[in-house]
């Protein structure tokens, strides 16, 4: 999927700034499984030839298809809007530009509901749709 940007997340990074980072690929060194674990002498492997057999095998394997497109969204920048990735909010959308100090008390949520393992809690979407929007619980 050329030209789309990916990212990676790194766990507890957020605090830091480091919530996710892009890569590049600027030089691979290769194993192969005989090689890495079971001491036999290292082939060459050709990056080149590597990628060729990887894009082949997940093109082919119809039942890993769905686990493939899930990872492409969960690690493609923007398939989510910046701007609706939020802790759960105090107020809808809607209301961000005129009320953002309500629209913000997340943490208002948060201690209602026990950090989130108590109250009326939403499973996530299933990462290959393209909505990924949840409800907002308004207070009553």
């Amino acid at each position: 999927h050329e030209g789309k940007e990916y990212g990676i997340h790194l766990g507890r990074g957020k605090p830091l700034g480091f919530g996710t980072a892009t890569t590049a690929v600027t030089g691979l060194h290769a194993h192969t499984a005989a090689a890495r674990y079971g001491g036999a002498a290292q082939e060459p492997v050709d990056a080149d030839a590597l990628l060729a057999e990887t894009r082949q095998s997940m093109e082919h394997d119809e039942g890993l298809k769905p686990c493939w497109d899930g990872l492409r969204n969960a690690l493609q920048l923007g398939f989510v809007p910046a701007d609706r990735i939020w802790y759960p909010p105090g107020a809808g959308f809607q209301d961000r530009d005129t009320d953002i100090k309500g629209f913000d008390e997340s943490f208002r949520w948060f201690s209602k509901h026990s950090g989130g393992r108590s109250g009326r809690l939403h499973p996530l979407p299933d990462v290959r749709v393209r909505n990924q929007y949840l409800p907002i619980e308004e207070e009553q």
